[in-house]
């Protein structure tokens, strides 16, 4: 009897593991994100929990250079929920000056759970992008 528990414990496990790895492979937004075009680089940032959306100063203007001379560009942007479940980011500079987000809550056990995509232009208000289109001066 132990091992028939056993067995169907770790059969249990396993068929989790099993359904996870097939909704990665078929939520479409994951699918595009992985599949999306290379850019360059403007690195990665965990922003402290409750903080008003700033990034550092080096990567706002890696993002805003790139927008000026039409070229792409990405950043990596982690956000902590209020039980401190990550939701990251990444912000895309298209070679238009338009930009694509890629939201990946799926640790967000509170939450979506899920991958999402919306793309935007300066007109949005969205706090990470007043940075890049509206810079302090």
């Amino acid at each position: 009897m132990k091992q028939l528990l056993g067995a169907l414990a770790v059969a249990l496990v396993l068929c989790g593991c099993a359904s996870d790895d097939l909704a990665a492979q078929t939520d479409p937004v994951q699918v595009a994100f992985k599949r999306r075009a290379p850019m360059h680089s403007c690195g990665k940032t965990e922003l402290p929990q409750g903080s008003a959306s700033v990034m550092p100063a080096a990567m706002t203007n890696c993002l805003q250079t790139a927008r000026a001379r039409h070229e792409t560009a990405e950043a990596r942007i982690t956000q902590r929920t209020t039980e401190g479940d990550p939701i990251v980011t990444y912000l895309r500079v298209r070679a238009d000056g338009t930009f694509e987000f890629y939201v990946d809550s799926t640790k967000d056990k509170f939450g979506l759970r899920q991958w999402q995509y919306s793309d935007s232009n300066c007109s949005a208000t969205d706090p990470l992008l007043q940075q890049i289109c509206s810079p302090a001066g």
